[in-house]
């Protein structure tokens, strides 16, 4: 039997780029992810609109709650759909500051996951050694 996979992107008014953003994974992906989803965290921009003319599915809490509450919302979706494997992306950074680590410390709390990978654009260059240090002294890499 073949494991199910959701991948779902937490958003929050990213009208500019989440259907990009989706669109290039599903074309990355196809037979690997079962499910694309979008989780919206109460964007008040045209985020919901975009995503669904794309038949792409929407998972929301009305108002922001922030990455943690959004993170536990889509855990327990994937629980009663019965998926295997959750793929999770939160909003990327081009700095490490305090926020930063505490959202991710949230989510690895929230996750329990069985493994933790840094994902770092190329153009961040030799700051990538400086973000990895610190994600790893935040999150023991894997």
């Amino acid at each position: 039997m073949a494991l199910r996979v959701l991948a779902c992107p937490v958003a929050f008014n990213e009208a500019a780029k989440i259907v990009r953003v989706v669109d290039r994974a599903r074309e990355l992906a196809p037979g690997v992810v079962d499910t694309f989803a979008v989780f919206d965290d109460g964007s008040t921009d045209t985020s919901v609109a975009d995503i669904e003319a794309r038949g792409i599915r929407v998972i929301r809490h009305p108002e922001q709650r922030g990455v943690g509450a959004a993170i536990r919302s889509i855990i327990r979706v994937a629980q009663r759909e019965g998926f295997d494997i959750v793929i999770l992306d939160t909003a990327g950074r081009l700095s490490i500051d305090e926020a930063l680590m505490n959202e991710v410390k949230d989510v690895r709390a929230a996750t329990n996951p069985a493994e933790t990978l840094l994902v770092v654009d190329a153009m961040t260059g030799q700051d990538a050694v400086q973000s990895a240090k610190a994600f790893n002294e935040a999150l023991e890499l894997d």
